[in-house]
């Protein structure tokens, strides 16, 4: 009896001379570890579980980091609002969910301010958000969003809110040289914010501090 691995992991019971073409060719002349087996299932893609029916359970699965972004993605488009709220506000949404979000019909305002602020949001959906005048608390959530873009952040530095240039000068996505500009702003609160910010240029936060002197 030969009793070499066959292709299907048994051993081969042929007579040692007739049984080459029942042996796998391992390169180097290892060994075959076995039969093939199928490829590992991608954990980041799997197929979005069965939602559950009573809306507790789908507002708690809607708020938990934990949650497969399969499962947050089909909960997007759940009929109750609260759980669409809690899915904006998840930071395990994937970046392609928020923005769908973003886009809804409805403009939903509570959603649209949560989209802006989760920092998931891709740069050009929250460039999209700010570009809507309509609402200036979805202005001031992209302006202290560190994942908008810095021609974003720039733009809103230039607004006529003080209230969101204040979020501009906070975060420390916004570009040194318009948090210079901004450690000038005529508006107290916009100087303070920006002498505060770490990104902000020496020289910028140390004038901030003199006009507030």
């Amino acid at each position: 009896m030969c009793g070499q691995p066959t292709v299907k992991g048994t051993r081969c019971r042929n007579p040692a001379r007739s049984c080459t073409a029942n042996h796998p060719t391992v390169a180097g002349g290892g060994v075959p570890a076995g039969p093939p087996t199928a490829p590992d299932a991608d954990p980041l893609n799997q197929p979005a579980p069965p939602l559950p029916a009573d809306l507790h359970e789908r507002f708690a699965l809607a708020e938990t980091p934990g949650t497969s972004p399969a499962a947050l993605t089909a909960l997007a488009a759940d009929s109750d609002p609260a759980v669409r709220w809690c899915v904006a506000e998840n930071p395990g949404t994937p970046p392609d969910t928020l923005t769908a979000l973003a886009a809804d019909p409805d403009r939903d305002p509570i959603i649209r301010k949560r989209v802006a602020n989760n920092n998931n949001t891709p740069p050009a959906t929250l460039a999209m958000l700010a570009d809507d005048p309509d609402d200036p608390d979805v202005l001031r959530y992209v302006a202290r969003n560190t994942s908008a873009s810095p021609g974003t952040l720039t733009a809103l530095a230039a607004g006529p809110s003080p209230l969101v240039r204040m979020r501009v000068a906070e975060n420390t996505s916004t570009p040194p040289d318009v948090l210079a500009r901004l450690a000038a702003d005529p508006n107290t609160s916009v100087r303070r914010a920006a002498a505060k910010n770490t990104c902000t240029p020496t020289a910028a936060r140390s004038h901030a501090a003199l006009l507030d002197d």
